[in-house]
């Protein structure tokens, strides 16, 4: 299933798949929901490591002032 935001992709995966995610991003699991959310916006250097260490995830998946 092809997802067309972070929030879509983050709901997708299951707690270990985040936990996952966050260790290889250098950041929290607390922080990616916050972001999924929408109630933080993720910085540059945090987007370009969610989009290296998750081929899934592509620079699209985020708004373009957060970017």
């Amino acid at each position: 299933m092809k997802t067309h935001n972070f929030k879509s992709h983050w709901v997708g995966l299951s707690p270990e798949e985040k936990k996952l995610l966050a260790e290889k991003a250098e950041t929290s699991v607390a922080y990616l929901s916050q972001v999924a959310n929408k109630h933080r916006n993720a910085g540059w250097k945090t987007i370009r490591k969610l989009v290296q260490v998750d081929e899934r995830i592509t620079y699209d998946f985020f708004e373009q002032s957060a970017a």
